[in-house]
């Protein structure tokens, strides 16, 4: 395979996989879609998207998929222990070849044996992180940390864009709710 098929691959699974970043409908499927492009468009075994809840400083599991069925349990907090918190405080990408290694690893997974987590940045910080893990030491080559990260910038302006639609549609469900409360209690005070 030559430079330019290479490059040309790259550049045919990240249109692809920018696609998916228009189906979705709500974060929750917005995210799901993500993941599974990560998965099929860039052949990883396994990936998570993880959100951010500013408030609570709570890192909330969005979505994930893979072969590895990977379905991890624990509570994170950006506080707390493991790579995900680590990768957010320090808002950069994490890549751990061999995760034996490496101290800050929290163990959710025995197979798990490489582990990426990338930030998704937008102006307003780090919102959440994609993280990726392999059954296999030494898994993410070069090629591949270059074309998720391209990937992360697309989709954490996609994933802030879906957010701040979800809130807009609560606040007008919110309103919609407070003038039916209103004209109710006009209603009511017209008849007395």
């Amino acid at each position: 395979v030559t430079g330019r098929e290479q490059a040309e691959r790259e550049l045919a699974s990240l249109y692809n996989a920018t696609s998916y970043l228009f189906q979705g409908d709500s974060v929750a499927s917005l995210g799901q879609r993500i993941v599974e492009a990560v998965v099929e468009e860039f052949d990883q075994a396994d990936c998570g998207l993880l959100l951010v809840d500013t408030a609570t400083k709570a890192i909330q599991r969005i979505a994930r998929t893979g072969k590895a069925g990977i379905q991890p349990l624990s509570q994170l907090t950006v506080d707390g222990k493991g790579l995900v918190p680590l990768a957010i405080r320090q808002q950069q990408m994490l890549y751990v070849a061999d995760v034996t290694q490496e101290p800050h690893y929290v163990p959710n997974n025995e197979r798990t044996r490489s582990e990426l987590v990338i930030p998704l940045k937008t102006q307003h910080g780090v919102i959440g992180v994609l993280d990726l893990q392999q059954e296999k030491v030494d898994a993410f080559n070069e090629r591949d940390i270059r074309i998720l990260l391209a990937y992360a910038e697309r989709a954490a302006a996609a994933l802030e864009s879906m957010r701040l639609y979800d809130q807009i549609n609560q606040y007008a469900l919110t309103l919609e709710q407070r003038v039916a409360e209103r004209t109710a209690a006009l209603q009511r005070t017209t008849e007395q």
